[in-house]
Order: C-alpha cells, then structure tokens, then sequence
C-alpha cells in the first residue's frame, strides 16, 4: 500500500496518508482542519550508500565520443 504526500491549501500542512487504492485517493482530506482542499505533492525517494561501498563500486568506464557501436576504440 503506497503512502502519499498531501498538502493542505487552506492551512498550508504538509502530511502523509497510507492510501488503499484509487477511490481512497479521492476522499483524503486534511488530518488538523479537516478540509477537503487537498493537493497531492509529487513525491522522491533517496537512496543511501555507505562510504564503503562506494569505494567498492569501480567508476564507470568513458565511452568513446561516437559511440561504443563504433568500433574506433578511442
């Protein structure tokens, strides 16, 4: 069940709700005032990577300018 990011318009409240499906999507109202003015935030997700494991990653290697197909081998 994805939980989304709403915001308020009438009192300027940002929060989370675990939605259950589409229709639920509908009815979301604001958890302080209770408006129903609602606007659905585009929500990002981050990942996390450990100095560790980014030393143990090898950096990727550069292309040549035309393209790998190529077959120059610059």
């Amino acid at each position: 069940m994805p939980v989304f990011e709403y915001h308020c318009t009438l009192c300027d409240l940002d929060f989370e709700m675990l939605v259950m499906n589409a229709a639920a999507s509908e009815s979301i109202s604001c958890p302080t005032c209770s408006a129903d003015d609602v606007v659905k935030k585009f929500s990002t997700f981050a990942t996390a990577v450990s100095a560790k494991d980014a030393e143990a990653t090898p950096a990727p290697v550069p292309s040549a300018p035309c393209g790998p197909a190529c077959g120059c081998h610059h």
